[in-house]
């Protein structure tokens, strides 16, 4: 595929998600952009860059226990 024709693709891609928020702004696209935000922002260093919290460990850990979760040992084969 052509690397211009990829590019328009990506232009129209944009400009149909933008054009809605001019032409009749509202509370929720702000809402939703900033859902967005948020979820790139945590997203980079948390699932990217794969930094765990110790905090976050043990609350997991506590829930494990709690739920009495345990990994499936199912063999399908």
């Amino acid at each position: 595929v052509p690397i211009p024709l990829i590019l328009l693709i990506i232009l129209i891609a944009i400009y149909l998600v933008i054009a809605p928020v001019i032409a009749n702004p509202s509370i929720g696209f702000l809402v939703a952009s900033c859902l967005i935000l948020f979820g790139m922002v945590f997203y980079y260093p948390f699932v990217y860059n794969q930094v765990e919290l110790e905090c976050i460990k043990k609350m997991t850990k506590f829930l494990e226990d709690f739920f009495d979760l345990k990994i499936s040992s199912i063999n399908l084969d």
